[in-house]
């Protein structure tokens, strides 16, 4: 089926499979999409619910595309990371957890980005407290290694992205990229504590972790906040 189809079945709400789901998002990332069509796409997502298929079709995709960050097979790494979006404007406290994991001796590779619909995200906490992301593979493997917590700043490992990024802060509310960003660590973790904005995301973001090969999950929600 053609990328035209799909987007017909996404805007008239008809069922679209992972596959479709998939080749939608690689026009996103390649250009093929322009700004009106992803705008168009998330907020028929967005309004649509997003479901097992849908997200698990979108990482997919974005994961094929990303820079792959490659660990040691024994080197159990864990992710802890929320959607944002919850509304709330509170501290960005995924990132704190993080410290406090690795000083626990756990490896953590934090996945994250700037805000885009929430006050702050992983980047701007830890910019603030002087820490700027870089891109240098070998010392994020060093400082993971060494210290047991490494950050991956996910337009460095997702370069594609830039694709969807203007129209992303445009539409200035939280879309299926909000569910996506925890989801596509490129470490791909096999330990990750994820919380989401909704409770209804629970089962089908832990279904999507599971399909993408994580053994160990915690999807949370509570009282309205990721």
């Amino acid at each position: 089926m053609s990328i035209k189809n799909s987007l017909k079945n996404i805007y008239e709400n008809e069922n679209v499979s992972a596959k479709q789901l998939s080749e939608v998002f690689s026009g996103m990332l390649s250009g093929k999409l322009s700004a009106v069509q992803i705008s168009a796409v998330l907020m028929a997502l967005k309004y649509r619910g997003e479901s097992a298929e849908m997200i698990m079709g979108a990482a997919s995709s974005l994961l094929k595309a990303a820079i792959p960050f490659e660990v040691a097979s024994d080197l159990n790494v864990v992710d802890c990371c929320g959607t944002g979006g919850d509304g709330k404007g509170l501290l960005n406290i995924s990132t704190t957890v993080s410290f406090v994991a690795a000083a626990c001796g756990l490896k953590v590779v934090k996945h994250g980005n700037r805000a885009v619909s929430s006050n702050s995200g992983s980047a701007d906490v830890l910019e603030h407290l002087g820490i700027a992301p870089m891109d240098n593979v070998d010392i994020l493997k060093q400082q993971l290694t060494g210290i047991g917590l490494t950050f991956l700043f996910a337009p460095y490992f997702h370069p594609a992205l830039k694709q969807v990024m203007p129209v992303r802060k445009e539409l200035a509310t939280r879309t299926l990229f909000n569910v996506l960003g925890p989801i596509i660590n490129p470490a791909r973790p096999r330990i990750q504590l994820m919380g989401v904005y909704d409770k209804t995301l629970c089962r089908p973001v832990a279904e999507t972790l599971q399909y993408l090969g994580c053994e160990h999950a915690l999807v949370v929600h509570g009282s309205g906040l990721d």
